[in-house]
């Protein structure tokens, strides 16, 4: 799994865009933030220094409700929230929100940097959000909306927001977020078995899929998949398929962000058994958009 720099180049070795990312130059005097509900928590600043054991738990959560999002170990989180400052780009030191509930537990953060601009009506201060996540939606609303309504700033930029981003739900402009489609994680099999047996399924399926892949040998032949929300297998088997593609569809496909239907609309998935293509395509999507929330 990467983020591809040169997306022609990876196709050839078996990768698939797998995870379609958004992002946002948000017009703040436009947006129109719906207010927060009263009994929403509390937002606080964080020290640095308190930053990686307090957030780490929270990411680790949203790794369990969103595929794709990457896990950090504790070195990482340390160069992760380096601020040192000639790598800022003018921009500030960078600033740790944390949203706790109402019993004072935290349930989601922020990482911004604001940076200084004047335009001809006055001040248009810049925000960059470089990360936000929240584990549920009041946390999700109170940062957001904190966000959005920081004085004397005029625009706010983001960059790894997911396909289904509910932000478009807090605000009454949402042609001011100002969205674009962009691709995010590239996805790569190297073991089809042990992938799709260790991966959960929306939906039950039965199913046996023909798989090509002209790199890894191991990869080629015909597997029976069955699994549900709790539990998978996958083994190999001699029996008829049901569908046959390459690994390449079948890594666009394997976090839950893309429909297998739609390669079979352009003959890259094979249907052999009638009924067989709609099933798997539901089993294998998930209700969470995939999503990556740091370029790696």
């Amino acid at each position: 799994m990467l983020w591809a720099s040169e997306p022609g180049i990876y196709g050839r070795f078996g990768y698939a865009p797998a995870v379609w990312g958004v992002s946002y130059e948000v017009d703040l005097r436009k947006v129109g933030p719906h207010p927060v509900h009263r009994g929403a928590g509390r937002i606080e600043e964080l020290p640095a220094e308190d930053a990686p054991a307090q957030l780490a738990p929270m990411l680790r959560e949203l790794q369990t409700k969103r595929p794709g999002v990457s896990g950090r170990s504790e070195q990482v989180w340390c160069k992760r929230l380096q601020d040192e400052p000639e790598n800022r780009g003018g921009k500030t030191a960078r600033q740790i929100l944390v949203h706790r509930d109402e019993a004072g537990a935290l349930d989601g953060y922020a990482l911004w940097r604001g940076k200084l601009s004047w335009g001809p009506g006055g001040p248009s201060n810049e925000v960059t959000l470089e990360e936000l996540v929240a584990l549920g939606p009041t946390a999700y609303h109170a940062l957001w909306h904190h966000l959005l309504t920081l004085d004397l700033a005029a625009k706010l930029e983001y960059g790894h927001a997911a396909l289904d981003e509910p932000l478009q739900q807090l605000v009454s402009n949402p042609i001011a977020l100002n969205r674009r489609l962009t691709e995010s994680l590239w996805v790569r099999l190297t073991d089809v078995s042990r992938a799709l047996a260790q991966r959960r399924y929306a939906s039950s399926v039965d199913v046996v899929v023909e798989v090509s892949d002209d790199l890894i040998e191991d990869n080629n032949g015909r597997f029976h998949l069955t699994g549900d929300t709790e539990h998978a297998t996958c083994e190999r088997t001699e029996s008829t398929p049901d569908l046959s593609l390459s690994v390449g569809e079948l890594s666009a496909t394997y976090l839950g962000g893309r429909p297998l239907a739609e390669f079979a609309a352009t003959g890259r998935v094979t249907e052999h058994t009638p009924g067989a293509l709609p099933v798997t395509t539901a089993a294998l999507r998930w209700p969470a958009a995939p999503a990556s929330i740091e370029i790696f």
